[in-house]
């Protein structure tokens, strides 16, 4: 059983200043998400934060058709080997992406659903640099005694009804996961 959390960090106190002399901080907040991946029944258990409310989605684990590449390079003191694939299962959002793994760790672990390699998933590039993930920290030890659990607060809704209310919000903040602000 492998469970993920995000890392929380402190807020960055980074500033930007506008020429005029004003500044802006703008602070956007990674959703907490959590996903629990248990191998013996391949079903993920995923606990989604959106809008303000949690929730719980089951499903299978689902096998990519990842492509080794030969190329190589060092993250977090691993060396990681290249998979890539297409993913065109939504018709609207084609996804080209690209994950670094290590077989120094053991294998299905990595970030959101890119856990099914040979290997721990240390990044992961999708829609070249569209959207990159990548472990800043890795930490081996024991577990403790009823550590890793399943989640089970939220509502329960399947990943395709999610990602249909997903998309429906997204299209009333204005497309494809923008933002309209207005004075």
């Amino acid at each position: 059983m492998v469970q993920v959390k995000p890392l929380i960090e402190d807020e960055d106190e980074d500033t930007m200043t506008s020429g005029s002399g004003g500044s802006v901080r703008m602070v956007m907040k990674m959703p907490n998400n959590e996903l629990y991946l248990d191998q013996s029944t391949s079903r993920i258990i995923s606990k989604q934060e959106f809008m303000g409310k949690e929730y719980l989605i089951e499903d299978t684990v689902k096998l990519s058709h990842w492509k080794f590449g030969n190329e190589t390079k060092v993250i977090q003191g691993y060396e990681c080997k290249q998979a890539y694939y297409t993913d065109t299962s939504n018709p609207n959002q084609k996804m080209d992406v690209t994950a670094w793994y290590t077989e120094k760790l053991r294998p299905f672990l990595g970030p959101e659903r890119f856990n099914t390699l040979p290997g721990a998933v240390l990044a992961v590039d999708v829609n070249n640099a569209e959207r990159v993930i990548v472990a800043i920290k890795l930490e081996t030890r024991e577990l403790k005694k009823n550590e890793l659990k399943i989640p089970t607060s939220g509502t329960k809704t399947t990943q395709k009804e999610f990602r249909a209310m997903v998309d429906e919000q997204m299209k009333k903040m204005g497309g494809n996961g923008g933002m309209i602000f207005r004075n």
